[in-house]
């Protein structure tokens, strides 16, 4: 296999580094892996049970085997537009719902503000970024 893309995915397979150690033997000698993912910057103080560090992802993808080359940061701006996109119509689809099942109102009501907050999140407390990563 040429490459892998991991799309906003997370580390599959526990954290980046198993994650990264399992893809690269599916990989050919030429073999890449895109991840388009979040990190937390190192000086951060913010703290999420599924994104790390970025000198921790950095670590993991080294002690994999595999070459960090180069990452595209994803503008602020362009998350909040294409997350404001995303929501609207996630909301309506979530109020016709409840329309058609009162009864689980509640949990589409859930859903709402756990995608309000996971945006806020992508929005404000980590970097969105498409890593390009190469075997060694």
């Amino acid at each position: 296999m040429e490459s892998a893309i991991l799309g906003a995915i997370g580390p599959v397979f526990g954290d980046y580094y198993s994650t990264l150690t399992i893809l690269s033997k599916c990989l050919n000698q030429n073999g890449i892996i895109i991840i388009d993912d979040g990190y937390i910057e190192n000086d951060s103080d913010y703290a999420h049970p599924l994104m790390q560090k970025k000198e921790i992802i950095l670590q993991q993808i080294k002690d994999s085997g595999m070459q960090f080359i180069d990452e595209v940061i994803i503008k602020e701006g362009e998350i909040k537009d294409s997350d404001d996109y995303i929501f609207e119509n996630l909301k309506k689809r979530c109020n016709k719902l409840i329309e058609k099942h009162p009864a689980k109102s509640k949990l589409f009501e859930n859903y709402i503000k756990k995608q309000e907050e996971e945006n806020d999140v992508l929005e404000t407390k980590v970097v969105c970024s498409a890593m390009l990563i190469r075997k060694r």
